[in-house]
């Protein structure tokens, strides 16, 4: 065998050997977090719990509420697109009787 194929032997095995050592560490890491996680929550009290749990039996019934709220601002804006479209169309109404009477004020004014 070749000095460089031991070489290369080598560092194979020194990688493989970090790589496995870099994994148990943090395995153990993620383990000790897991575990304060748990220690905190055997701290929590029957009433924390039930504080807990009511406000995760209210969040469905606001997600409800939003969702109708959403669907009834959506209809609002539909709402004043449509009157707006109306008004401008009204605008237009009156600019088009402006101009009427313009032309015929301008018709009396060529008579006079």
């Amino acid at each position: 065998m070749s000095s460089v194929m031991i070489y290369t032997v080598i560092f194979a095995a020194v990688v493989f050997i970090a790589a496995a050592v870099v994994a148990v560490l943090f395995t153990r890491n993620v383990v000790r977090q897991i575990n304060g996680v748990t220690d905190s929550l055997k701290g929590i009290t029957k009433d924390e719990m039930g504080a807990f749990k009511g406000i995760a039996a209210n969040i469905q019934p606001a997600t409800t509420t939003l969702v109708r709220n959403n669907v009834s601002v959506k209809g609002l804006i539909e709402s004043y697109e449509e009157g707006l479209a109306g008004m401008q169309d009204v605008a237009d109404d009156i600019r088009e009787i402006v101009h009427s009477i313009d032309d015929v004020l301008q018709e009396f004014e060529a008579i006079d």
